[in-house]
């Protein structure tokens, strides 16, 4: 079992499927969900210097477009393994934003 913690972050890699990109409405939810967690969220668009998730600004500048890859750096407060529910909600709704084409 791998353990993360605020050394050692879960990456999650996920391809953007909302056909306008991330956007104002996912970039403000991606905050939502790095200011409701117990640690630190980062994310970058594939070859961008990763963001600190709680800054809509910050992540809207990435410029991430339908079909483009993108990654999130999860690092929790506590040591936590993949079987944590709060980890595994997090994970879940980051999926959700970032694959999902809400805008249809």
């Amino acid at each position: 079992m791998v353990i993360y913690d605020s050394e050692r972050p879960y990456r999650l890699s996920l391809t953007v499927g909302n056909r306008l990109g991330i956007h104002a409405r996912p970039s403000t939810d991606i905050q939502t969900i790095a200011l409701d967690f117990q640690g630190k969220i980062y994310y970058c668009k594939e070859g961008n210097d990763p963001v600190d998730a709680t800054s809509v600004i910050q992540v809207l500048i990435q410029g991430s477009l339908y079909g483009d890859n993108v990654h999130f750096e999860i690092f929790p407060e506590e040591a936590v393994s993949t079987d944590n529910p709060r980890l595994r909600e997090t994970i879940a709704k980051l999926e959700n934003i970032v694959r999902h084409d809400d805008d249809k």
